[in-house]
């Protein structure tokens, strides 16, 4: 009969989460170096998923902000062409 030790449990536990929270912080390093579209690991449901949870929130979110300024962007230049290829017609 194996022999409850409350501290071992414990003590498994608190490992787990410690490798949950250096998993999340590769995690973080690595959107610093290649694109959003990773989604942070959620494990469980307590204050460390919940932290990976507004990380993959917030990570949407830059996305969005992303595309609209590209979107943006691409628009302004289509227009400045069209003006220019405008006024190169009107000087022929």
């Amino acid at each position: 009969m194996a022999f409850y030790n409350p501290i071992n449990f414990f003590t498994n536990r608190l490992k787990r989460e410690i490798n949950y929270i250096n998993e999340l912080s590769n995690q973080v390093d690595n959107m610093k170096s290649t694109d959003l579209d990773e989604e942070f690991t959620v494990i469980g449901n307590n204050e460390i998923s919940n932290l990976a949870k507004t990380l993959n929130l917030m990570k949407k979110i830059i996305l969005l902000k992303r595309k609209k300024t590209e979107r943006e962007l691409r628009q302004a230049q289509e227009k400045n062409l069209l003006q220019a290829w405008h006024m190169i017609l009107e000087h022929q």
